[in-house]
């Protein structure tokens, strides 16, 4: 294991140093090595080291790596296996059940399977949710184009009269962009139904004249509040993978008798 943290550390010494050569930020470097999967703490080490020797590799890839961080990296790799070994049998059908006890037969602590029973979950939970984003888009669409065939109007005209719903999810979008503060959320419906309502009042477009402006603006304040309730749900728990993890090891001493779980590497289980 101490081989694999090794060459882990000079991997992440080469491709951040790569990328500081062509101008992107250090912060910008730590979040795409979290979210393509590796350990926090082995990043902010690295980060730490580089800095420490003045972003000098040579000097960087001969210091040892602290015994801290290879138990970290130790327990990152476990619950990886472990989600990995969950995600694979549970996909083949066996109960959760009897996969937690043939790991907790295998030698694993309950705390391991259960943190790795958590992740697949939330895992499981974000792939749902992802899908919220373009069902609301849709849902909109199907709306207008219903309402059109009902009041026997263009689509135009019924997309400039829900103008107001459209402005506020594509607000909602770029506020999640842009902030990690979710509660700037509840901002849009407020700002595009008020600009709805003012430039209804003051431009000269012949569909927004002919409206019944109270109502319509209304409708639009609604669904949009809606859209931002649902959107808001969504985004507002994110999942936290193994590399978001700080967790110590509990006993590092038994931490030699756990082994690299591998999906199918366990003698099968009759369900």
């Amino acid at each position: 294991m101490d081989d694999v943290s090794e060459f882990i550390k000079k991997e992440l010494i080469y491709y951040i140093n790569q990328e500081l050569s062509k101008g992107k930020p250090i912060e910008s470097i730590r979040s795409a090595l979290i979210n393509s999967g590796h350990n926090n703490d082995m990043i902010d080490y690295v980060i730490k080291l580089l800095k420490k020797h003045n972003f000098d590799i040579v000097k960087a890839l001969e210091e040892e790596l602290p015994d801290y961080i290879k138990d970290k990296e130790i327990f990152y790799d476990v619950l990886n296996s472990l989600v990995k070994y969950i995600e694979f049998h549970l996909s083949q059908g066996m109960k959760l059940s009897k996969i937690k006890e043939t790991l907790t037969e295998y030698g694993h602590s309950m705390d391991d399977i259960q943190e790795a029973i958590r992740i697949v979950q939330e895992k499981r939970k974000l792939k749902l949710k992802s899908l919220v984003i373009p069902a609301i888009i849709l849902c909109h669409l199907v709306f207008i184009l219903f309402i059109s065939s009902g009041v026997k109007e263009p689509v135009s005209n019924v997309f400039i009269a829900f103008s107001a719903v459209s402005a506020t999810i594509i607000l909602n979008l770029f506020i999640n962009t842009i902030t990690n503060n979710k509660a700037m959320l509840w901002i849009s419906p407020f700002v595009t139904t008020i600009l709805f309502y003012y430039i209804s009042t003051t431009a000269q477009v012949e569909t927004l004249r002919l409206m019944q402006l109270t109502n319509i603006t209304f409708v639009n304040f609604i669904m949009s509040l809606a859209y931002t309730y649902v959107y808001y749900t969504t985004v507002q728990n994110q999942v936290k993978t193994p590399a978001g993890k700080n967790k110590e090891k509990k006993h590092p001493d038994k931490e030699d008798n756990k082994k690299d779980i591998k999906p199918g590497t366990l003698k099968p289980v009759e369900i």
